[in-house]
């Protein structure tokens, strides 16, 4: 909110000229995008649990595929968050850390297994990350950087 102030640097400006801006909600939750935020922990992590050797006709493992193929081609991450009792239903990272759920972070022969090597030996195709146009603050102030 701070433009030039005789100092030489707008924050303003180097805000609206000088910073990557995404699309968040596309890049860093995914599976929130396909499946909601309500309840979600638990469902992605049933989700992502899914062997790959299920029919995959079936619903689950067409919901998993869906959103791990989602992530690995067209987001930069899917964010796992604790936030333990800061929401009403519990996060996957808050389910995961579970001693009753240890190993399911990593399991063999799943979909979560599967979006770990992909992140890691696969390479998106897509031209470019989304970007938005950084807004010009609606208030702006003429202070410096460090004026009080």
């Amino acid at each position: 909110m701070l433009e030039e102030a005789g100092d030489g640097f707008s924050c303003t400006n180097h805000w609206q000229n000088h910073v990557l801006c995404i699309d968040a909600f596309e890049e860093h939750w995914p599976a929130e995008s396909i499946i909601g935020f309500n309840g979600m922990g638990q469902k992605l992590m049933d989700l992502l649990s899914c062997p790959l050797d299920v029919d995959p006709s079936s619903q689950r493992y067409e919901e998993a595929s869906k959103i791990v193929w989602r992530i690995l081609s067209r987001s930069s991450l899917q964010k796992v968050a604790h936030g333990k009792n800061l929401l009403a239903a519990p996060t996957m990272g808050t389910l995961w850390s579970l001693p009753e759920n240890k190993g399911k972070d990593a399991a063999e022969g799943s979909f979560t297994e599967l979006l770990r090597y992909g992140s890691v030996h696969l390479e998106q195709m897509r031209e470019e990350v989304k970007c938005v146009v950084a807004p010009k603050p609606a208030k702006t102030m003429r202070k410096g950087v460090l004026e009080p």
